[in-house]
């Protein structure tokens, strides 16, 4: 009992804000989204898991970025060239997307959660490798 009060304690007072930095967290998504083909290639499969309107949608609006890629791979493939660049291309697509005032159905909603569920579980997996190895200095 007092173990897990004191594990819990740890969670909430260490690990949480180590994990919640903004630069921590950009750092991860630039690792996990875009340091491997293997991250590249599970990031995709969470970004597949969206309906098809939202993944019509999103090629079409980062098509307008990335004029010259034909699919979602070759979308990421010259993201990942420039992070940073991405990661604002990531963030008009958002607010374009916003505009138009789509409306969903239960079902597109639930794969629109799942889909950033599981992006934010591959970022999270790193800031929480980051934050354990911090604590205990491996």
């Amino acid at each position: 009992m007092l173990f897990n009060l004191i594990s819990l304690f740890s969670l909430i007072v260490v690990i949480f804000p180590y994990c919640s930095s903004d630069g921590d967290f950009l750092e991860c998504s630039k690792q996990e989204l875009c340091g491997s083909e293997e991250g590249k290639r599970r990031a995709l499969q969470c970004v597949f898991l969206l309906s098809q309107k939202d993944l019509d949608v999103m090629f079409e609006m980062l098509n307008r970025r990335y004029p010259d890629t034909n699919d979602m791979k070759d979308i990421f493939d010259e993201g990942c060239k420039d992070p940073s660049t991405f990661k604002e291309n990531i963030d008009y697509y958002f607010e374009e997307k916003n505009k138009l005032d789509l409306s969903y159905t239960e079902e597109e909603s639930g794969q629109i959660l799942s889909s950033r569920a599981c992006l934010a579980l591959m970022v999270s997996e790193c800031q929480i490798k980051r934050a354990m190895s911090g604590l205990f200095g491996r």
